[in-house]
């Protein structure tokens, strides 16, 4: 699991990254996690590396969480995004961009712990779902849409492309 935090208040970000680090202690989960200032600075690495989770301050100067999220869906639709806001104002425009949680500020130990189990265990349960492996590739099954058969060739169909 790799984790981005974006928030632009020092104090903040200071105290998430520490209930972030509890929960990796009580978990004892292999948890990489990388702190951001601004969403600018967070979408530059973001464009770079994989982050598996997102915990997105909305209201921030420059580019906000919400705006943030709606370009990390451009590159990436299989990362999970956790808004944190003092603002209960976005969540429904949270929606829109599939976010797994809306946590109001002062983040709540439970529900984030809440949310980032469940994150954790998804993504532990798809690391044991069946597969089929086609030309080099690991394919799991629940992501095939359908098998084309021509002649002795088999080409593999999912939602997004054919292999």
């Amino acid at each position: 699991m790799y984790i981005a935090v974006c928030d632009d208040q020092s104090d903040e970000l200071e105290a998430l990254l520490a209930l972030l680090r509890a929960w990796q202690t009580g978990r004892r989960a292999s948890v990489r996690i990388r702190a951001f200032r601004s969403a600018g600075e967070l979408l530059d690495a973001a464009r770079k590396e994989r982050f598996t989770l997102y915990l997105l301050d909305v209201m921030m100067p420059g580019t906000d969480g919400m705006a943030a999220a709606r370009e990390i869906r451009g590159f990436d639709s299989a990362a999970d995004l956790v808004f944190l806001t003092s603002s209960p104002g976005f969540a429904y425009e949270s929606y829109s961009v599939q976010a797994l949680e809306y946590l109001l500020k002062p983040v709540d130990e439970g529900r984030l712990a809440a949310a980032l189990d469940w994150d954790w265990q998804r993504r532990q349960d798809r690391k044991k779902r069946p597969v089929l492996r086609v030309g080099g590739r690991t394919v799991p099954l629940d992501e095939i849409a359908y098998l084309e058969t021509a002649g002795r060739k088999t080409a593999v169909h999912t939602r997004e492309e054919r292999i």
